[in-house]
């Protein structure tokens, strides 16, 4: 399945690499910083345009969770990322957070065999679906793929692989070989100072023509925090 992932992966990004090239776009390897809105510099070098496009991108967000950090950096805690490159299935998976991308991850790593656990802060997982799906949907979890779901449940601490926290009043742990902690992504909006945009927290506000507040700056795909999906990204 790894196999797999990297092939669709490598098929995709060279994909786009093609679509460049056609097209003449030159493209430069290396850490951007926006000096102005027409300019930017890389790697030493200054570029100057009419027209600039915020394709940044988001990240995972790790919460100040005690705990959570320190096992993030031993490998014992993980994101979607760190999720995907992993070649064998953990034995006990608590999965931190019961929106779209845990309940996906979920289901894949319930179907390899892992006995896997949603810890959701909210009533619910997939908050932003309608009720009666969520309920529904939690059911087949549990049903068919063997899912325990806590709701209205609150992760206080993260010890190592031990998980601790609240429900209904009451402190519980749960022990697990990985953590995914999937609590939401946030755009990677830092280093955008110079150009003073309007922001909403840290997603770049933009029109319905996708541009900023500044004038022909414009800001596409998660940076703008509208849908955080790769088809309306592209």
């Amino acid at each position: 399945m790894l196999k797999r992932k990297d092939s669709v992966v490598k098929k995709l990004t060279m994909g786009v690499g093609g679509l460049l090239k056609k097209n003449g776009v030159e493209v430069y390897q290396g850490f951007g910083k926006v000096l102005a809105p027409n300019k930017v510099e890389v790697n030493g070098e200054t570029l100057e345009t009419k027209n600039l496009i915020l394709a940044t991108g988001a990240s995972p967000i790790i919460p100040p969770i005690p705990g959570l950090k320190e096992a993030y950096e031993k490998g014992v805690a993980v994101t979607s990322r760190e999720l995907l490159q992993i070649k064998e299935a953990p034995k006990k998976l608590v999965i931190i957070g019961g929106g779209v991308i845990g309940v996906e991850f979920a289901t894949i790593f319930a179907s390899l065999g892992s006995e896997v656990t949603i810890i959701e802060k909210l009533d619910g997982i997939i908050p932003m679906m309608d009720d009666d799906v969520r309920t529904q949907y939690a059911k087949v979890l549990k049903r068919e793929f063997g899912i325990q779901i806590y709701a209205n449940a609150e992760v206080k601490a993260v010890n190592g692989g031990e998980v601790t926290y609240e429900l209904d009043g009451k402190s519980e742990k749960i022990k697990a070989d990985t953590v995914l902690v999937s609590v939401g992504m946030r755009a990677n909006s830092q280093g955008l100072e110079a150009l003073n945009l309007k922001m909403d927290r840290a997603n770049i506000v933009t029109d319905e023509h996708l541009e900023t507040s500044v004038k022909n700056v414009y800001a596409i795909g998660d940076v703008n925090g509208k849908y955080m999906l790769a088809h309306v990204a592209s």
